[in-house]
């Protein structure tokens, strides 16, 4: 049985600070050709998870998955407001892991679905970047999204709050990104040179389903932004 739990950033300690780190470094990925270790696990140390996830500590939130005592999944979010005097805000997903051996057992989504409703339920929008598809359906499965229903998701939301959501950003990997908005897809430059082979992988398992987001190079990660 799994157990989910809310923290808000400033009551996040450093044993849980601690088990997110290990989390990551075992269960995230591994480093593609262009990588600073190619093949070796893409691990993350404490103070990177504080200074990427928690930047705005406020406004943070992260969500967490144990089964038994064992910290198999943990969702990072970030919200602030995109529309100066309207008061819309968005919640952003700066960082998603799922244990490897927990994967497919939807762990991501009530993760997510908890970020929702009980950590920012005022939110008008969700978003992430990732390169892994998984993370990206669980995404937008918020707004009754299928990303392998094509059409489904709406590109022109993304255009149309861009720019407004990033340059208002608290979070700096999502505020000095490089972005890229095509008819098929939005992604951004992070240089984060992971392998691409189990994305891949989740890709070929979809079987004739084309994927509806445009193809990803090295050191990108595709853009998913859906509104509530």
């Amino acid at each position: 049985m799994f157990h989910f739990e809310l923290t808000r950033g400033k009551d996040v300690n450093p044993g849980l600070f601690e088990e997110c780190a290990s989390l990551f470094s075992n269960h995230y990925g591994v480093w593609g050709a262009k990588g600073p270790t190619p093949g070796g696990r893409v691990t993350m140390g404490v103070k990177t998870i504080k200074k990427y996830c928690l930047e705005d500590v406020e406004q943070s939130a992260v969500v967490t998955c144990r089964r038994g005592d064992v910290l198999v999944g943990h969702a990072f979010a970030t919200c602030w407001n995109f529309e100066a005097g309207l008061g819309q805000s968005i919640c952003w997903v700066t960082q998603l892991v799922v244990h490897t051996e927990f994967r497919r057992r939807r762990v991501a989504s009530f993760m997510l679905n908890m970020l929702k409703h009980d950590a920012f339920p005022n939110a008008v929008a969700f978003g992430l970047a990732s390169s892994h598809p998984a993370a990206c359906m669980a995404l937008a499965s918020l707004s009754g999204i299928h990303l392998t229903h094509r059409g489904e998701l709406d590109i022109g939301y993304m255009k149309r709050n861009a720019s407004a959501i990033f340059s208002s950003s608290p979070v700096t990997y999502v505020k000095s990104a490089a972005l890229h908005i095509e008819d098929d897809g939005c992604r951004m430059f992070t240089k984060f040179f992971v392998d691409h082979g189990e994305p891949n992988a989740v890709l070929s398992s979809l079987g004739g389903v084309q994927w509806p987001l445009d193809a990803l190079p090295d050191g990108w990660e595709w853009v998913v932004v859906v509104p509530k």
